[in-house]
């Protein structure tokens, strides 16, 4: 049975696009073509996911009591968060100093 191709967009932090590209290439399941036009949906898809990535790493160094997972709310509401998290991890060096 012959199925037709699809195509997909894969996003991928910068220092792991080899690595990615050569795991889907072993696999041999896929024709690669990198580089192309990137959308700008995925421009800001790839840079949330990126502020997570910073957020989470910096947010591992405390120690927290596990919460339960917050649903119902808008998904942009993630974005949100995100956003004011950062704001306050980076004014931490600032209030610390000013409390000292």
């Amino acid at each position: 049975m012959i199925v037709s191709m699809k195509k997909v967009t894969l996003l991928a932090m910068a220092q792991e696009e080899h690595s990615a590209l050569e795991a889907l290439r072993s696999l041999g399941v896929m024709h690669l073509v990198s580089g192309g036009k990137i959308s700008a949906a995925s421009r800001d898809s790839a840079a949330t996911l990126d502020a997570a990535q910073r957020i989470c790493q910096m947010l591992a160094a405390y120690k927290c009591e596990e919460l339960a997972p917050v649903s119902g709310g808008p998904a942009s509401r993630g974005k949100e968060l995100l956003d004011r998290a950062g704001e306050l991890l980076a004014k931490k060096p600032e209030l610390e100093t000013a409390i000292s």
